[in-house]
């Protein structure tokens, strides 16, 4: 959804509205210590933009239906993915009243599940504390930054693709949302008892506000006739500003279904171009010698590059294929 809240009165030529929708779920424990991967649900299994891509290094479990809600049936699925990743511990789940969090007959040996009281999900559910809004604030300047590239480079579309997508809701909850953030949200909802929670310093605040005065920044650079107020782009549901609204029927029979089917929704996204080793390589090599020419440190940064460049030589080294003696012959089957 882009942050501009023009209405149209009659058609307009070329212009398109993205009605794209992913769901996300998040979790984490209470000091931000083991933060699991996003299940990212969307509406199509194999959308084009996933060519030449595979999913297990995008660092996010991704699933579909039509309407990318969270059902039952995915819920469970993930239910027994947390379990496994729990081997050897017993640990506590809370979670809320949530209509898909069905957990009847799912059997667990690692996990004991809790279910908040209903009715109080916004005062005792800590990812509704500030959790997920620090990763809406996060994603959506990554957002909002993409739509600036795109409109500095004149480019004919600024549409999101799935996979960019995806890409910035790893980014988002991997690298933005601080642990200080999980763990002052989980100190806020007083589920644990002071005398256990560690004592954090409310330092992240700042950088809090700072991420929002980018936004509201960056919104001003797009010159859009009606720009959205920031509060209202980082949590649109408050505003109804999502025109699909689903009926009470349609959940029930979406969370009832008895087993997932491919869904070839309509999908406008493109393929993305192979990039083959030596681009990729050189596009490294590049960027240390950017680096190298700025003011400041950047020797950690630096380093973790070497170590991507060397997985490229093990790449290139894998991918060569030893010739045998046939190689250099010419059969001639006549």
């Amino acid at each position: 959804m882009e942050p501009d809240t023009t209405l149209a009165t009659q058609q307009l030529a070329g212009k398109k509205k993205n009605k794209e929708r992913l769901s996300v779920a998040l979790c984490c424990n209470d000091d931000g210590s083991h933060k699991l991967k996003p299940l990212v649900i969307g509406k199509n299994a194999k959308p084009r933009c996933f060519k030449n891509v595979k999913l297990e290094n995008l660092g996010v479990i991704y699933r579909y239906n039509k309407k990318a809600w969270m059902t039952a049936i995915l819920f469970q699925e993930w239910l027994h993915y947390f379990d496994q990743q729990m081997q050897g511990r017993q640990v506590l789940l809370l979670l809320d009243n949530a209509p898909s969090h069905v957990v009847a007959g799912v059997a667990l040996n690692n996990t004991t599940i809790k279910f908040l009281p209903p009715n109080t999900t916004s005062r005792l559910q800590p990812c509704d504390a500030g959790i997920i809004a620090s990763f809406k604030a996060h994603y959506r300047r990554k957002f909002v930054r993409y739509l600036l590239e795109q409109f500095e480079n004149e480019a004919t579309s600024g549409k999101l693709s799935i996979l960019e997508a995806i890409l910035f809701i790893r980014e988002s909850w991997q690298e933005d949302v601080t642990a200080t953030t999980i763990t002052n949200c989980f100190r806020h909802v007083k589920i644990r008892d002071e005398d256990v929670v560690p004592e954090v310093e409310s330092d992240n605040i700042e950088d809090e506000h700072e991420v929002t005065r980018e936004i509201n920044r960056d919104l001003q650079l797009l010159c859009y006739q009606h720009p959205m107020k920031v509060d209202d782009f980082l949590d649109p549901e408050n505003e109804n500003v999502i025109d699909e609204q689903f009926t009470d029927e349609e959940i029930i029979e979406l969370f009832c279904r008895e087993r997932e089917v491919e869904i070839e929704d309509e999908d406008e996204s493109s393929e993305p171009p192979p990039v083959s080793i030596k681009e990729a390589t050189e596009s490294l090599n590049k960027l240390i010698r950017f680096l190298l020419g700025q003011e400041g440190n950047y020797s950690k940064e630096i380093d973790n590059i070497m170590k991507v460049s060397r997985v490229l030589e093990r790449l290139k080294v894998k991918s060569l294929v030893q010739k045998g003696l046939d190689d250099y012959f010419v059969i001639d089957e006549k």
